[in-house]
């Protein structure tokens, strides 16, 4: 069996590193509204980076309501 793969936990980590960076180079901030823009782009890149990683991109096509 192949190496497993948990990218929900991978995108959580993207986002909290993003709030770690954030507070440390701006220091204290209560507001999410500011914090969480930068954190939600690094956790967009890296579910960008897994679904190339495993081809799903454009795989929205093979589904139907």
């Amino acid at each position: 069996m192949g190496p497993l793969y948990n990218i929900s936990s991978d995108i959580k980590f993207s986002f909290m590193k993003g709030v770690e960076k954030y507070l440390k180079e701006k220091g204290f901030e209560r507001e999410p509204n500011v914090i969480y823009p930068s954190c939600i782009r690094m956790a967009r890149d890296t579910m960008e980076e897994k679904m190339a990683l495993f081809n799903d991109v454009d795989k929205v096509k093979c589904f139907s309501l």
